[in-house]
């Protein structure tokens, strides 16, 4: 499943193609016509509506990409955490690609992440982010899954990400019932001084 999902990545019209690296950049222009040159998916002085629309569906369709990335290789997570006498190099693997998948997803990013009225199906996000801070939360209480965000994938982009999540419930509460729920639910488990020294600093 995860090489059909690659696979369909690489088989997007070209001017749609992104590496990991350029998940939070996009074309230049809306028209995809041909390979255009990126800029980053940075707020500018003066936006079109149809700069809008672009932004939006080049996010989530990136999102939607780390998301179900992030799904396969969840189970990983499960193993590593109740059964970390039986991981192998292999499960190792899996378990720094979900993590690394459900980090710094591009919808929450800039500039969604200071446009999140104008996303569509915004509650289906929020779930989504609930699920990635659980998982987040684990990899401060989990030794094996801890080892692997500091010597694979860097606690500054976990962190960066629980700050991006944490922010964006914040915001969307007062519209969202479900955010709402999840903020509350969710801000304990982050209020311990480590946590909040990165909230801070975002």
């Amino acid at each position: 499943m995860a090489r059909q999902l690659d696979t369909w990545r690489t088989m997007l019209p070209e001017a749609l193609q992104w590496n990991d690296g350029q998940a939070h950049e996009l074309h230049k222009h809306a028209s995809f016509n041909g390979v255009e040159p990126m800029e980053q998916l940075t707020d500018a002085v003066a936006r079109t509506r149809q700069d809008y629309d672009k932004e939006i569906l080049i996010s989530q369709l990136r999102t939607r990409y780390y998301c179900a990335h992030f799904l396969l290789y969840r189970p990983f997570l499960f193993k590593a955490i109740h059964f970390p006498e039986h991981m192998q190099s292999t499960d190792t693997d899996c378990c720094e690609l979900a993590i690394q998948s459900a980090c710094r997803w591009p919808i929450a990013a800039a500039p969604m992440r200071d446009n999140k009225r104008l996303v569509p199906h915004m509650f289906s996000w929020t779930q989504n982010f609930l699920s990635v801070l659980l998982v987040l939360r684990m990899t401060r209480e989990d030794s094996g899954l801890r080892q692997i965000c500091e010597e694979r994938i860097g606690q500054d982009v976990v962190n960066a990400t629980v700050a991006m999540l944490l922010d964006w419930l914040e915001d969307v509460k007062r519209l969202d019932g479900i955010a709402e729920w999840s903020s509350r639910a969710i801000k304990p488990l982050f209020a311990d001084e480590e946590w909040a020294r990165v909230e801070t600093q975002q």
